[in-house]
């Protein structure tokens, strides 16, 4: 009778969460964490002083195994090796089924994807960049990004764009803002986010 070959723990996707300081990103992180499955493991990696009473509700999800914070700088630039050193000790701490990164409002996706997609190398998968998600604020995009060289990135290197705080505007300044974005971004799908109410 042979052996069984022990079984390969599937890869930990990461998901990187983008989009301007107030976008709403760590709301959508919450509304989206009762919607997995029961028992499946997150941690949440953030990179920014969030909101005492949001992180407090974030702390008290079921399906948040932990909340890590990398302060004092951006991950993408100044923190690079404590990126990679977080997600090496979030692998070895908690084996978790996803981690999420929840950036500052100032990070660059493409560098974040570059430093994750090296980790993958080096965990020979076993890390593996899932997604880039950005955030866009529907009633504030235009004006930040007319202002912001990192907003226009954002949206223009991500996987999804996540269209929060829609229900605030009107129709034709919502097809207004989805236009603009195109000019960014053509190829990338646009969601009109969805929250629990409450959040």
């Amino acid at each position: 009778m042979s052996e069984a070959t022990p079984q390969t723990p599937p890869s930990i996707p990461i998901t990187v969460f983008t989009g301007f300081l107030g976008a709403g990103k760590t709301s959508i992180i919450l509304s989206l964490l009762p919607r997995l499955p029961e028992g499946y493991k997150v941690v949440l990696l953030k990179n920014e002083f969030g909101d005492v009473e949001v992180d407090s509700q974030l702390a008290k999800q079921s399906n948040l195994t932990a909340v890590s914070e990398i302060l004092n700088g951006c991950m993408c630039c100044v923190l690079v090796g404590q990126m990679e050193n977080a997600l090496l000790e979030i692998r070895e701490k908690f084996r978790p089924d996803r981690i999420i990164i929840e950036c500052s409002g100032s990070a660059f996706p493409a560098t974040l994807a570059f430093q994750i997609r090296e980790l993958e190398r080096k965990t020979m998968n076993d890390l593996k960049l899932d997604a880039i998600v950005t955030v866009i604020d529907a009633e504030n995009f235009i004006g930040y990004e007319d202002a912001s060289p990192t907003a226009r990135m954002q949206a223009s290197y991500s996987d999804i764009i996540l269209i929060n705080k829609w229900e605030h505007v009107t129709e034709q300044q919502l097809d207004v803002l989805i236009d603009h974005v195109n000019t960014l971004n053509d190829t990338t799908p646009k969601i009109r986010s969805s929250r629990r109410k409450g959040l």
